[in-house]
């Protein structure tokens, strides 16, 4: 993420702590908290330098529907199905290979696991690899992302 928007985030660092009274011209924290809201959150917020130039008027441009829905501490995530549910669950605070988490989930068919629970946990942003770069590594793992331990402490409190 820092590696792809290195640049949007350091003007992003720089409009965050901006001031110019002459101008009324005041620190703008949104574009860090959309920064952050997609790493840490898996949200899809479009990073445009363009967008933090003062005076921008983003009516000019097209926009597009977002690809998540926003969320805070005070709305409750929810996964799209009983089977990521279920995954976020069995992972909890561990790194587990897909064997490891199919024998946690109690089921058998790899194929199915993977189209109907790991998949889906890691598209919706609750799942993550240990070797992104490396999908085939022999010693892969998966674990959960910040938006998975939040679902993970919602799910076991209840």
């Amino acid at each position: 993420m820092f590696a792809n928007n290195s640049w949007y985030f350091r003007n992003a660092l720089v409009r965050a702590n901006y001031r110019n009274p002459l101008k009324n011209i005041q620190p703008d924290k949104s574009f860090l908290i959309k920064f952050f809201r997609n790493l840490l959150l898996g949200e899809h917020h479009e990073l445009k330098n363009r967008y933090m130039l003062i005076g921008y008027d983003k009516s000019d441009t097209p926009t597009s529907t977002p690809t998540s829905t926003p969320t805070s501490s005070a709305q409750a995530i929810v996964a799209s199905s009983e089977n990521v549910q279920a995954l976020v669950l069995s992972i909890g605070v561990n790194e587990m290979s897909v064997k490891d988490m199919m024998e946690a989930s109690g089921l058998k068919d790899r194929k199915n696991f993977l189209k109907y629970s790991l998949n889906p946990a890691i598209n919706e942003g609750f799942v993550k690899m240990k070797f992104p770069n490396s999908p085939h590594h022999p010693r892969q793992r998966y674990l959960l992302t910040v938006k998975g331990h939040i679902l993970f402490n919602q799910s076991s409190s209840k």
